[in-house]
């Protein structure tokens, strides 16, 4: 589970301004405390001091909770010629809720005051009344954006049959090329549906053949009852 830490920095030297040989920093909260419904233990962090002297390390900070706590800081050291280890006198430091600090700015500050119950749960219920009136401004802004589009929304409701139509009459008109192709080759191509039918122009180019032979038919016959009429004189 994470919780909030502030990312605290800072430089431990020894009087000479040297990095102290092997040494580290331990951080001890006075007591345990509570973070909402999290409960904070005391438990040590230790850290290395780095060879420049600096310290980097993530601690709870202070002022999330209700006891009052702050964190006891001690520097153990080999001692000169590493005959064993000097550990030197502690100080105070009070990590506040930030995303990072600097050790010495936080170095014997004054603990945050003791709340009892009564006051812990008035500062979590204004916390959530806080977070409450967040939600509220958020989704008003959320209303006044949607809202105008309600107008609109309903014109296409109120519509609904008419869009309907004008997909149908768009889908017409995309597969209007198509048909016109087809009308185009029943009406001047050659066999459009396939061996042995025949386009309204070639029915016509048909019927306009055997009406040229009756024609012809006609003329012939005529000629010979010419020919008839003048050898029998009828």
């Amino acid at each position: 589970m994470s919780m909030d830490k502030c990312h605290v920095t800072g430089s431990i030297l020894d009087p000479a301004g040297k990095a102290m040989v092997n040494a580290t920093v331990k951080f001890t909260m006075t007591t345990r405390d509570q973070d909402g419904t999290t409960i904070i233990m005391p438990s040590p962090v230790v850290v290395k001091i780095g060879d420049d002297g600096q310290v980097e390390v993530d601690l709870w900070p202070n002022s999330r909770g209700h006891a009052g706590t702050y964190y006891k800081v001690s520097v153990l050291a080999a001692a000169v010629g590493n005959l064993g280890m000097t550990s030197y006198p502690e100080w105070r430091v009070v990590v506040p809720d930030a995303p990072t600090a600097n050790l010495t700015d936080i170095s014997e500050l004054v603990p945050p005051p003791v709340v009892d119950d009564a006051r812990a749960a008035a500062l979590e219920a204004g916390e959530y009344a806080v977070e409450a009136r967040g939600y509220r401004d958020e989704v008003k802004t959320l209303r006044d954006e949607v809202m105008p589009l309600a107008d609109p929304l309903q014109t296409v409701t109120d519509n609904i049959a008419s869009i309907d139509a004008a997909a149908t009459d768009i889908d017409a008109i995309k597969a209007a090329p198509g048909a016109a192709d087809s009308a185009a080759a029943w009406a001047e191509g050659h066999e459009p549906g396939g061996v042995g039918t025949k386009s309204a122009k070639e029915h016509a180019a048909a019927a306009g053949a055997s009406e040229t032979a009756s024609a012809a038919s006609a003329t012939k016959a005529a000629r010979a009852a010419a020919v008839m009429s003048l050898i029998f004189g009828a």
